[in-house]
């Protein structure tokens, strides 16, 4: 059942929210890139990178317990990106990150280049497979919506189990 109060609510296709995902891996670290499309968008504010459109990347390493939660949102007309979530024994404030957002219409690209050293990872563990999925919150400006995931197991409760292994030399 809908109502007027909840009707924005309803995804109503890709033009709504849709997204797509890329990495390259380069010799010390993993370069990613999502794409998003969104007929409305409105960002983020500083204290909560989630609540607004924004996307999340979650990555967790084979001998790390605990993840990363990354955050890309453009905030006050910047692309920031901010780690909210750390595995344990490391600290989520100690990782330096630089966002790029690019804006053209309903499309919105986010970067970001993800140091190895920074991360905890190694070549060691790209071979044996990293554990990755993003999620791209939508907010038309009537409060957060809801988000689109890549795995399920991230949105909710992350669970890195559930999330794509992904493998390079």
């Amino acid at each position: 059942e809908h109502s007027l109060e909840t009707e924005h609510l309803i995804w109503k296709g890709p033009e709504d929210l849709s997204a797509k995902f890329w990495l390259a891996r380069k010799t010390s670290g993993v370069d990613a890139r999502i794409e998003t499309t969104d007929n409305v968008y409105h960002n983020p504010t500083a204290s909560d990178m989630t609540t607004g459109d924004s996307v999340v990347i979650g990555l967790q390493g084979p001998a790390q317990s605990g993840l990363w939660r990354i955050a890309l949102g453009e905030v006050d007309g910047k692309a920031v990106a901010r780690a909210l979530e750390a595995p344990d024994g490391m600290s989520a404030e100690s990782i330096e990150l630089e966002a790029q957002i690019v804006t053209e219409g309903t499309k919105r690209t986010y970067s970001v280049s993800l140091s190895d050293s920074a991360l905890g990872l190694s070549d060691e563990a790209w071979k044996k497979g990293v554990r990755i999925s993003f999620l791209a919150n939508d907010n038309d400006g009537r409060g957060h919506k809801g988000w689109l995931e890549m795995h399920r197991g991230f949105g909710k409760a992350p669970d890195p189990k559930q999330f794509a292994l992904i493998a390079a030399e």
